[in-house]
């Protein structure tokens, strides 16, 4: 697009969405500051941003609930499949009001100026056992006259800001009614002195008008409450710390005792790769990141391995619900059955690896809570390690253990492996797609350490490489980068190009991706949603859909109906 005449991608995910709800049925979701919908299939899409930065927000594309790593693979494709023909629609839109040029949306984690955002990956489980489950809702219940202080200064809060928007009017009525008079005492001053006085009332009132008025816009009150917002992330850190403690002591600790090596060492199929800003690369997108193996303060922005965020949010939402007499989240927080969220993930364009970092993940979590990997390697240093296995394409590094010994990436996943295997010889009843992944599993690895050239299209850090080493040879970083990045291009970069090739490993076919496009997932709660969303019975009603409930009707007045 010229410079000076690019749009905001604010704007852009306003066209987008347009373009997406003409080509399927869609509702308006619960979070309206996020721009939430869902469409017909039961996914959503919604507008991500931090609060300084709302104009320059991403696009977050989400599945609905899935029951197999195959589906949830069908799913994603699904989502992207709609952005992709929006596109189109979205180009002409924003081209007829002035904004002429080509859009393209990447599916990554990593920009050319190294900022971090995008995938995440949610899974159901235990988050602690016996005495830890009693200390830890034991904490949630001595935490809870938080909640409540929270509450009452969120109140103290909007009765403030209620008291200056009501004075913020006075002030221009009072501005307006002032200059207005000074205007009309012009016209009763003698011939040129009344012109010249008027001329310079009405040009100072106009800019002052103005200026006033803006303060009511939509772009400066966005602002304004993005401020606000950027305020109360510092107040959270008094609030919500206190949580992320008892969360880091008494959650997930099963998960992080027994699979933090193999999160660590996951990347070796699961990272996107990424070119880094002194030539070299590395594995992963999201792992040049971590910081800390979990969250121990209120900031909802910090990199860790094992996230409690979507936690912290359902104390900030009881707050809100406390605030609006709704249902309280925080009661949620008391099941034994939670959402883990992993945050070293990329964004995987190769259907393989997708497939793979979804079912094998699931897999290891759901046998970890059945008694294997008790003899588990433990990292001595789980953060080091990450960084070392990630800037090390040669898959040689060792990373050091606790009991003394060292082992490379390879060999950390291969105790997994024939952990899972010897669990199948013992159990019979294995699904038939578990031991399908795990046949994959087996073979990537393999060619991993053997012959990594035949996992071109398959695996992503290996595609990428190859494509840099050969496309990108004797070019300077920016070319290389650039490369880095149209590699990720939905419908038209370069992984694009090796799947129209059909370079590497198909999973779905592409009618199965359109029919998913406007059918919903096999899970319960994705097939009401999207009835809710089809059903002719709510045309022309108020319908706001999110992931748990649907409210039909008047905001006060209406119902709710759970999912």
């Amino acid at each position: 697009m010229p410079q000076g005449k690019r749009p905001t991608n604010f704007h852009i995910y306003n066209e987008l969405q347009k373009a997406i709800s003409s080509l399927v049925r869609t509702k308006p979701g619960k979070r309206d500051y996020q721009k939430e919908f869902f469409c017909e299939n039961g996914g959503a899409f919604g507008y991500e941003f931090i609060p300084k930065a709302f104009q320059h927000g991403l696009i977050e594309s989400k599945t609905p609930e899935c029951v197999s790593a195959s589906e949830v693979l069908l799913y994603q494709k699904a989502q992207e499949e709609l952005l992709i023909q929006a596109i189109p629609f979205a180009e002409r839109a924003l081209e007829l009001q002035g904004f002429p040029g080509t859009l393209h949306i990447l599916k990554n984690c990593r920009d050319s100026e190294g900022h971090i955002y995008g995938a995440q990956e949610n899974y159901e489980v235990e988050i602690a056992r016996g005495f830890r489950l009693h200390m830890l809702k034991g904490g949630l219940v001595l935490l809870f006259p938080l909640v409540i202080l929270l509450t009452t200064f969120l109140l103290s809060e909007l009765i403030i800001g209620f008291v200056i928007l009501l004075v913020l009017t006075s002030l221009w009525f009072l501005t307006l009614f002032v200059l207005n008079s000074l205007v009309l005492l012009g016209t009763v001053l003698p011939g040129p002195l009344a012109s010249r006085f008027a001329y310079r009332v009405k040009s100072k009132a106009k800019a002052l008008t103005n200026m006033v008025s803006e303060v009511f816009t939509d772009a400066n009150l966005e602002s304004h409450l993005m401020k606000v917002e950027s305020y109360f992330s510092y107040i959270g850190i008094v609030f919500f710390t206190p949580f992320a403690w008892l969360w880091h002591l008494t959650g997930f600790r099963e998960q992080r005792r027994k699979l933090t090596a193999f999160f660590a060492s996951r990347i070796i199929f699961s990272g996107a790769g990424t070119l880094m800003e002194d030539g070299s690369f590395c594995l992963a997108e999201k792992a040049v990141a971590v910081k800390s193996l979990m969250r121990n303060d209120g900031w909802v922005s910090a990199r860790v391995l094992f996230d409690t965020g979507n936690l912290l949010k359902k104390v900030s939402f009881s707050s809100l619900n406390l605030l609006t007499l709704k249902k309280l989240d925080y009661f949620e927080l008391f099941k034994q059955k939670q959402r883990l969220q992993y945050g070293m993930s990329d964004s995987n364009c190769a259907q393989l690896a997708e497939y793979l970092k979804i079912g094998i993940t699931q897999l290891v979590l759901e046998l970890s809570e059945k008694g294997v990997f008790h003899d588990a390697p433990a990292l001595k240093d789980p953060i080091s390690a990450i960084k070392a296995i990630n800037s090390d394409p040669s898959l040689k590094v060792k990373v050091d253990l606790k009991n003394g010994q060292s082992m490379t990436a390879l060999e950390i996943q291969h105790y997994y492996l024939n952990q899972v295997k010897e669990h199948f010889r013992r159990d019979s009843v294995a699904s038939l797609e578990h031991r399908e992944l795990v046949q994959h599993w087996e073979m990537v690895l393999i060619h991993l350490e053997k012959a990594p050239d035949k996992l071109i299209g398959r695996i992503d850090w290996v595609s990428k490489k190859y494509l840099l080493h050969t496309a990108g040879e004797g070019l300077d970083y920016e070319a290389k980068k650039k490369i880095d990045l149209a590699y990720h291009q939905l419908g038209s970069g370069y992984y694009a190009i090796l799947e129209a090739e059909e370079v590497g490993e198909q999973l779905v076919a592409k009618d199965e991706v359109l029919e998913a496009t406007i059918k919903p997932s096999s899970a319960s709660q994705a097939k009401r949603r999207s009835n809710f969303i089809k059903n002719p019975l709510y045309e022309g009603k108020s319908v706001i859909i999110s992931w748990d409930c649907v409210h039909v009707g008047p905001f006060l007045t209406g119902k709710v109906i759970s999912l």
